[in-house]
């Protein structure tokens, strides 16, 4: 609890940086429930139900800083994960990119396992490519990346289609982790009801089909799913 109140205060200190009296801040919410918490393919709810929540200040320097939050259950004291970022946005010529720093903390973990990632995006056309690097991957000592790929493609004005495919690698993977670097991919269908944004997602991954072979009771399942969710901004 102590480490959210000083990370609380750390982003209220960060968004009174970026303000400033001529600049322009918007802020933007949303609140999201999902049969499944999935994070690259494994699943951190045991395959149940999250309900998570976003709040993100938009500065009109391109500048943003936010907070996101979820439940989960990854066999520890530890029920809720709550991530604080900050990033900037921009474009040049046809292609936008955005920069992101992301500080995961597990308020409760029994062992410390907060850490700090670097997001990048790229965006071009119908296409995006990611990279995402943790330098001490869940306060291991051990260097974890994933890369991923992208398309999207609306099928008509009220359906978006989303293909993605990434790998998880880094000495986290193939060192640490019982069963290694691995990939996921995942095709998703997305539109809205009102005001509501609902998803439906087919997630599955390479050489982790089968995680139960390591862990019980669902831990980390990795199995195929489909996925459902429903966003509701505010």
């Amino acid at each position: 609890m102590k480490k959210t109140i000083q990370k609380s205060i750390a982003l209220a200190g960060l968004l009174a940086s970026f303000s400033s009296p001529l600049m322009a801040v918007e802020f933007a919410g949303q609140v999201t429930l999902t049969n499944d918490f999935r994070f690259h393919g494994i699943s951190l709810t045991r395959g149940k139900e999250a309900l998570q929540g976003q709040v993100t200040a938009l500065f009109d320097n391109g500048t943003y800083a936010g907070v996101w939050a979820s439940n989960l259950d990854v066999g520890d004291n530890s029920k809720v994960e709550v991530d604080y970022y900050a990033g900037y946005a921009g474009s040049f010529k046809d292609v936008k990119y955005d920069a992101t720093l992301i500080h995961f903390a597990f308020p409760g973990y029994d062992i410390d396992r907060d850490y700090t990632k670097l997001y990048l995006g790229f965006h071009y056309n119908k296409f995006t490519v990611l990279y995402q690097a943790a330098p001490d991957y869940l306060n291991s000592g051990e260097f974890g990346q994933y890369i991923g790929l992208e398309y999207k493609q609306p099928l008509n004005e009220h359906v978006l289609l989303t293909l993605h495919g990434g790998y998880s690698s880094g000495k986290f993977w193939n060192d640490l982790f019982p069963t290694g670097a691995y990939a996921d991919y995942s095709i998703a269908l997305s539109g809205k009801v009102g005001k509501t944004n609902v998803s439906v997602t087919y997630v599955t991954n390479s050489n982790m089909a089968d995680t139960s072979e390591v862990f019980s009771d669902n831990l980390f399942l990795s199995d195929d799913a489909l996925l459902f969710s429903m966003s509701y901004p505010f």
